[in-house]
């Protein structure tokens, strides 16, 4: 369930919004479905620059990888498989990033 002024594509039940009408999509349409949204919860993004991605079939891409790395990832730690507790665990020999303003703990 949702905030009515960011309805599915399909329509359906949400929680009404005073003084709110429903927000342009990520693809220019009102009440499409998929919205990029601001902080404040207001629509935001470059809909010409996504307009161009789906019509480089992107979204096929960006999902056949997304896919082939969950393969890849079952392939190379099958389920069922566990590192014993006395081997280190795989990553901590890399060093801690510390970027500026980052304060760790």
């Amino acid at each position: 369930m949702t905030n009515q002024c960011y309805p599915s594509r399909r329509g359906g039940v949400g929680i009404p919004a005073r003084g709110v009408d429903v927000m342009r999509g990520s693809d220019g349409e009102i009440g499409s479905g998929a919205y990029l949204l601001d902080w404040d919860g207001k629509s935001i993004g470059d809909e010409t620059l996504l307009r161009r991605y789906r019509e480089q079939g992107l979204r096929r891409k960006v999902w056949e990888h997304t896919m082939a790395m969950f393969a890849q990832a079952e392939r190379l730690n099958p389920r069922g498989r566990k590192r014993p507790a006395s081997a280190e665990a795989e990553g901590s020999a890399r060093p801690v990033p510390n970027p500026i303003g980052w304060r760790p703990g």
